[in-house]
Protein backbone atom coordinates (compact mmCIF):
# COMPACT_ATOMS: atom_id res chain seq x y z
CA UNK A 1 0.00 0.00 0.00
CA UNK A 2 1.15 3.28 -0.49
CA UNK A 3 1.89 4.40 2.66
CA UNK A 4 3.17 1.87 4.76
CA UNK A 5 1.83 -2.17 4.74
CA UNK A 6 1.10 -3.57 1.43
CA UNK A 7 -2.10 -4.56 0.67
CA UNK A 8 -3.57 -7.99 -0.31
CA UNK A 9 -4.45 -8.81 -4.17
CA UNK A 10 -7.92 -9.06 -5.03
CA UNK A 11 -9.60 -11.70 -6.67
CA UNK A 12 -12.32 -13.60 -5.39
CA UNK A 13 -12.93 -11.03 -2.84
CA UNK A 14 -11.19 -8.03 -2.05
CA UNK A 15 -7.98 -8.44 -1.12
CA UNK A 16 -7.02 -7.37 3.09
CA UNK A 17 -5.87 -3.80 3.83
CA UNK A 18 -2.12 -3.48 5.25
CA UNK A 19 -3.31 -3.04 8.72
CA UNK A 20 -0.22 -0.39 9.37
CA UNK A 21 -1.55 2.60 7.04
CA UNK A 22 -4.47 3.97 5.55
CA UNK A 23 -2.91 3.70 2.21
CA UNK A 24 -2.45 -0.08 1.89
CA UNK A 25 -5.88 -1.03 0.37
CA UNK A 26 -6.70 -4.94 -1.30
CA UNK A 27 -6.78 -4.81 -5.01
CA UNK A 28 -10.94 -4.89 -5.48
CA UNK A 29 -13.03 -8.42 -6.47
CA UNK A 30 -13.18 -9.09 -10.44
CA UNK A 31 -13.85 -12.32 -12.48
CA UNK A 32 -16.80 -14.16 -12.26
CA UNK A 33 -18.10 -16.88 -9.85
CA UNK A 34 -18.32 -19.66 -12.64
CA UNK A 35 -15.01 -19.36 -14.40
CA UNK A 36 -17.36 -18.15 -16.92
CA UNK A 37 -14.48 -15.45 -17.61
CA UNK A 38 -10.77 -16.97 -16.74
CA UNK A 39 -9.57 -14.34 -14.57
CA UNK A 40 -5.91 -14.36 -12.70
CA UNK A 41 -4.76 -13.46 -9.14
CA UNK A 42 -3.98 -9.90 -8.40
CA UNK A 43 -0.62 -9.03 -7.00
CA UNK A 44 -0.02 -7.72 -3.53
CA UNK A 45 1.42 -4.34 -3.10
CA UNK A 46 4.48 -3.35 -2.29
CA UNK A 47 5.32 -1.71 1.26
CA UNK A 48 6.47 1.69 2.10
CA UNK A 49 10.41 0.15 2.34
CA UNK A 50 11.35 -1.53 -1.37
CA UNK A 51 12.76 -4.82 -0.13
CA UNK A 52 9.26 -5.94 0.76
CA UNK A 53 7.98 -6.48 -2.29
CA UNK A 54 4.22 -7.59 -2.60
CA UNK A 55 3.09 -11.72 -3.97
CA UNK A 56 2.75 -12.30 -7.21
CA UNK A 57 -0.79 -13.74 -8.13
CA UNK A 58 -1.79 -17.07 -9.23
CA UNK A 59 -1.95 -17.49 -13.14
CA UNK A 60 -4.87 -19.47 -14.73
CA UNK A 61 -4.94 -23.09 -15.57
CA UNK A 62 -7.89 -24.15 -18.09
CA UNK A 63 -7.51 -28.32 -18.82
CA UNK A 64 -10.11 -30.32 -20.94
CA UNK A 65 -9.75 -34.15 -20.48
CA UNK A 66 -11.46 -37.56 -20.28
CA UNK A 67 -10.44 -38.34 -16.94
CA UNK A 68 -8.38 -36.68 -14.25
CA UNK A 69 -6.10 -39.52 -12.17
CA UNK A 70 -4.34 -36.87 -9.79
CA UNK A 71 -2.02 -38.32 -7.06
CA UNK A 72 0.24 -34.59 -7.55
CA UNK A 73 -0.78 -31.16 -7.54
CA UNK A 74 -2.59 -28.90 -10.01
CA UNK A 75 -1.72 -25.42 -8.32
CA UNK A 76 -2.28 -21.72 -9.21
CA UNK A 77 -1.93 -20.40 -5.94
CA UNK A 78 -0.74 -16.84 -4.69
CA UNK A 79 2.76 -15.93 -3.00
CA UNK A 80 3.57 -14.47 0.01
CA UNK A 81 4.10 -10.82 0.55
CA UNK A 82 8.11 -10.45 1.69
CA UNK A 83 8.52 -9.15 5.57
CA UNK A 84 10.35 -6.18 6.35
CA UNK A 85 9.97 -3.02 8.69
CA UNK A 86 6.98 -2.63 6.63
CA UNK A 87 5.49 -5.70 4.89
CA UNK A 88 4.47 -6.34 1.22
CA UNK A 89 0.71 -7.62 0.64
CA UNK A 90 0.13 -11.21 -0.68
CA UNK A 91 -1.14 -12.10 -4.23
CA UNK A 92 -4.55 -13.95 -4.96
CA UNK A 93 -5.21 -17.34 -6.14
CA UNK A 94 -5.29 -17.90 -9.55
CA UNK A 95 -8.30 -19.39 -11.45
CA UNK A 96 -8.50 -23.57 -12.17
CA UNK A 97 -11.13 -24.87 -14.65
CA UNK A 98 -11.27 -28.80 -15.59
CA UNK A 99 -13.23 -30.13 -18.03
CA UNK A 100 -14.17 -33.57 -17.36
CA UNK A 101 -15.73 -36.72 -19.16
CA UNK A 102 -15.94 -38.65 -15.63
CA UNK A 103 -15.18 -38.22 -12.54
CA UNK A 104 -11.43 -36.99 -10.11
CA UNK A 105 -9.72 -40.58 -8.89
CA UNK A 106 -6.51 -40.15 -6.86
CA UNK A 107 -5.35 -38.22 -3.53
CA UNK A 108 -3.77 -35.39 -4.90
CA UNK A 109 -4.13 -31.58 -4.41
CA UNK A 110 -5.99 -28.64 -6.35
CA UNK A 111 -5.47 -25.21 -5.07
CA UNK A 112 -6.19 -22.00 -6.13
CA UNK A 113 -4.77 -20.78 -2.69
CA UNK A 114 -3.99 -16.96 -1.24
CA UNK A 115 -0.51 -16.02 -0.36
CA UNK A 116 -0.13 -14.12 2.82
CA UNK A 117 1.21 -10.98 3.77
CA UNK A 118 4.43 -10.41 5.03
CA UNK A 119 4.65 -10.88 8.79
CA UNK A 120 5.53 -8.66 11.75
CA UNK A 121 4.50 -5.60 13.76
CA UNK A 122 3.76 -3.89 10.26
CA UNK A 123 2.07 -7.00 8.72
CA UNK A 124 1.24 -6.76 4.91
CA UNK A 125 -2.65 -7.54 3.75
CA UNK A 126 -3.73 -11.37 2.90
CA UNK A 127 -4.71 -11.74 -0.72
CA UNK A 128 -8.14 -13.23 -1.80
CA UNK A 129 -8.72 -16.78 -2.54
CA UNK A 130 -8.80 -18.07 -5.64
CA UNK A 131 -11.27 -19.98 -7.08
CA UNK A 132 -11.94 -23.48 -8.93
CA UNK A 133 -14.41 -25.28 -11.31
CA UNK A 134 -14.65 -28.87 -12.23
CA UNK A 135 -16.99 -29.83 -14.87
CA UNK A 136 -17.98 -34.11 -15.32
CA UNK A 137 -19.80 -34.26 -18.13
CA UNK A 138 -20.60 -38.16 -18.45
CA UNK A 139 -20.30 -38.91 -14.73
CA UNK A 140 -23.58 -39.96 -12.97
CA UNK A 141 -22.48 -38.94 -9.67
CA UNK A 142 -20.04 -36.02 -8.85
CA UNK A 143 -17.20 -37.43 -7.01
CA UNK A 144 -14.26 -35.92 -6.28
CA UNK A 145 -11.27 -37.05 -4.23
CA UNK A 146 -8.23 -35.58 -2.98
CA UNK A 147 -7.71 -32.22 -1.40
CA UNK A 148 -8.87 -28.46 -3.07
CA UNK A 149 -8.43 -25.35 -1.72
CA UNK A 150 -10.56 -23.12 -2.16
CA UNK A 151 -13.81 -25.38 -2.50
CA UNK A 152 -15.23 -26.03 -6.21
CA UNK A 153 -17.69 -24.33 -7.74
CA UNK A 154 -21.01 -26.09 -7.61
CA UNK A 155 -23.08 -27.10 -8.89
CA UNK A 156 -20.97 -29.56 -11.49
CA UNK A 157 -22.04 -30.32 -14.88
CA UNK A 158 -22.80 -33.30 -15.50
CA UNK A 159 -24.36 -34.25 -18.31
CA UNK A 160 6.79 -37.22 -35.48
CA UNK A 161 7.67 -38.68 -32.35
CA UNK A 162 10.47 -36.76 -30.40
CA UNK A 163 12.53 -37.58 -26.94
CA UNK A 164 14.23 -35.15 -24.86
CA UNK A 165 17.45 -36.56 -22.94
CA UNK A 166 18.50 -35.58 -19.52
CA UNK A 167 19.33 -32.70 -19.06
CA UNK A 168 18.45 -31.18 -22.19
CA UNK A 169 16.44 -27.78 -22.83
CA UNK A 170 14.71 -28.00 -26.26
CA UNK A 171 12.50 -25.42 -27.93
CA UNK A 172 10.28 -26.64 -30.42
CA UNK A 173 9.49 -25.54 -33.96
CA UNK A 174 7.13 -28.04 -35.45
CA UNK A 175 3.24 -27.39 -35.32
CA UNK A 176 2.70 -30.99 -34.75
CA UNK A 177 4.58 -34.51 -33.74
CA UNK A 178 2.63 -38.08 -32.89
CA UNK A 179 4.57 -38.60 -29.81
CA UNK A 180 6.08 -36.87 -26.49
CA UNK A 181 9.17 -38.28 -24.14
CA UNK A 182 10.32 -36.01 -21.93
CA UNK A 183 13.41 -37.26 -19.53
CA UNK A 184 13.76 -36.43 -15.80
CA UNK A 185 15.92 -33.07 -15.38
CA UNK A 186 14.95 -31.59 -18.85
CA UNK A 187 13.06 -28.73 -20.20
CA UNK A 188 11.17 -28.24 -23.16
CA UNK A 189 10.11 -24.58 -23.64
CA UNK A 190 7.36 -24.91 -26.59
CA UNK A 191 6.97 -22.04 -28.85
CA UNK A 192 5.20 -23.66 -31.86
CA UNK A 193 3.67 -27.03 -31.04
CA UNK A 194 0.05 -27.33 -31.14
CA UNK A 195 -0.57 -30.80 -31.81
CA UNK A 196 0.78 -34.18 -30.19
CA UNK A 197 -1.37 -36.62 -31.96
CA UNK A 198 -0.42 -40.03 -29.66
CA UNK A 199 0.99 -40.37 -26.07
CA UNK A 200 2.64 -38.02 -23.77
CA UNK A 201 4.79 -39.10 -20.92
CA UNK A 202 6.84 -36.34 -18.74
CA UNK A 203 9.29 -36.84 -16.33
CA UNK A 204 11.00 -33.23 -16.67
CA UNK A 205 9.54 -29.70 -17.42
CA UNK A 206 7.02 -28.89 -20.02
CA UNK A 207 6.42 -25.10 -20.42
CA UNK A 208 3.54 -23.89 -22.69
CA UNK A 209 3.39 -20.63 -23.72
CA UNK A 210 -0.42 -21.50 -26.09
CA UNK A 211 -2.93 -23.93 -26.16
CA UNK A 212 -2.03 -27.44 -26.81
CA UNK A 213 -3.92 -30.42 -27.72
CA UNK A 214 -3.04 -33.98 -26.71
CA UNK A 215 -4.41 -36.82 -29.11
CA UNK A 216 -4.00 -39.30 -26.18
CA UNK A 217 -3.11 -40.22 -22.75
CA UNK A 218 -0.51 -37.59 -21.16
CA UNK A 219 0.93 -39.48 -17.73
CA UNK A 220 3.30 -37.04 -15.55
CA UNK A 221 5.55 -39.16 -13.77
CA UNK A 222 7.66 -36.80 -10.93
CA UNK A 223 6.79 -33.98 -14.02
CA UNK A 224 5.94 -30.58 -14.49
CA UNK A 225 3.15 -29.24 -16.55
CA UNK A 226 3.27 -25.28 -16.69
CA UNK A 227 2.68 -21.92 -18.58
CA UNK A 228 4.75 -18.96 -19.00
CA UNK A 229 4.03 -15.77 -16.24
CA UNK A 230 2.10 -12.62 -16.61
CA UNK A 231 3.85 -10.00 -18.36
CA UNK A 232 3.01 -6.23 -19.21
CA UNK A 233 0.95 -5.95 -22.63
CA UNK A 234 -1.18 -2.93 -24.31
CA UNK A 235 -4.04 -4.77 -22.13
CA UNK A 236 -2.32 -5.67 -18.91
CA UNK A 237 -6.27 -6.50 -17.48
CA UNK A 238 -6.35 -9.37 -19.76
CA UNK A 239 -4.55 -12.62 -19.58
CA UNK A 240 -3.85 -14.47 -22.47
CA UNK A 241 -2.81 -17.84 -23.44
CA UNK A 242 0.77 -17.90 -22.66
CA UNK A 243 0.54 -14.60 -20.74
CA UNK A 244 -0.22 -15.82 -17.23
CA UNK A 245 -2.75 -18.53 -18.26
CA UNK A 246 -1.93 -22.00 -18.90
CA UNK A 247 -4.69 -24.01 -21.64
CA UNK A 248 -4.75 -27.45 -22.87
CA UNK A 249 -6.95 -30.26 -23.78
CA UNK A 250 -6.31 -34.06 -23.81
CA UNK A 251 -8.26 -36.75 -25.81
CA UNK A 252 -7.48 -39.32 -23.54
CA UNK A 253 -6.45 -39.44 -19.73
CA UNK A 254 -4.58 -37.60 -17.65
CA UNK A 255 -2.68 -38.48 -15.05
CA UNK A 256 -0.24 -36.84 -12.34
CA UNK A 257 2.00 -39.60 -9.56
CA UNK A 258 2.70 -38.16 -6.29
CA UNK A 259 5.55 -35.77 -7.34
CA UNK A 260 4.51 -34.31 -10.30
CA UNK A 261 2.51 -30.93 -10.72
CA UNK A 262 0.24 -28.78 -13.18
CA UNK A 263 1.02 -25.34 -11.39
CA UNK A 264 1.09 -21.33 -12.50
CA UNK A 265 1.74 -20.33 -8.97
CA UNK A 266 2.97 -16.89 -8.87
CA UNK A 267 2.72 -16.67 -12.46
CA UNK A 268 -0.89 -14.41 -12.12
CA UNK A 269 -0.52 -10.32 -12.40
CA UNK A 270 2.98 -9.31 -10.50
CA UNK A 271 3.46 -7.89 -6.64
CA UNK A 272 4.29 -4.45 -6.44
CA UNK A 273 8.05 -3.37 -5.69
CA UNK A 274 6.87 0.02 -3.61
CA UNK A 275 4.25 1.64 -1.98
CA UNK A 276 1.35 0.43 -3.80
CA UNK A 277 -2.34 -0.75 -3.46
CA UNK A 278 -3.02 -4.68 -4.20
CA UNK A 279 -3.80 -5.32 -7.46
CA UNK A 280 -6.93 -6.91 -9.12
Amino acid sequence: GAGNCGGGGGHTTAGSAGPCGSWGLGGAANGTVDLSILTIGGGGGGAYNAPSLGGSGGGAISIAAGNLANSGTITSDGVNGATDQYSGGGGAGGAIYLKLNNNVTGNGTVSAAKGLGGTGSNAGGNGSEGRIRIEMTNATTATLTGAYNPRPYAPFVNGPAVSVGANDIAIYSATSITSLSISANSTINNISLTTVTSTTAIAGTLVLNQDLSFGNNVTLTGGTLTGTAWTWTANPSTPAIGNGFLQFTVNGALSLDAGSQITMAGKGFTGGAVQFQGYS
